[in-house]
């Protein structure tokens, strides 16, 4: 099964040229799909605090270790908050939605789907799309 890929690179002259190519649609298309779905899904759902904190306490009742993940996530947003009077930043939800999608697919790191699945705001330009 062939899917048909849009691919950036350089030509010689160092200009960025696109071109569509076709690919081979593998099992980890699949998984970028779902990743996709499931973070639009928690774009949608994680609207207030108050609905993240709902899915806290069910998610932590399921996987206590998913309690100490958000909190390595936490502390790798806040390393560079040191020093006596440093305000530390909260999660933003849609932080919290990209840590909730990459619960779904098994990491529960926020770079892993980013890097890998799904593009936050590609998610946005969908919501937008299904809106008009």
């Amino acid at each position: 099964m062939y899917k048909l890929q849009r691919t950036r690179y350089k030509d010689q002259d160092e200009i960025l040229k696109y071109e569509t190519i076709r690919t081979k649609f593998t099992f980890h298309s699949f998984r970028k799909a779902y990743a996709f779905k499931r973070l639009l899904h928690y774009v949608e759902t994680f609207k207030s605090f108050a609905a993240v904190r709902d899915w806290q306490d069910e998610i932590f009742e399921r996987s206590p270790n998913t309690f100490h993940k958000i909190n390595s996530l936490y502390n790798r947003t806040n390393k560079h908050r040191k020093g006596k009077g440093t305000k530390k930043r909260e999660l933003k939800l849609e932080e919290y939605a990209i840590f909730a999608a990459s619960v779904d697919l098994g990491h529960g790191r926020n770079d892993v789907i980013g890097q890998f699945y799904a593009d936050l705001d590609a998610v946005k330009k969908y919501q937008a799309k299904q809106l008009k």
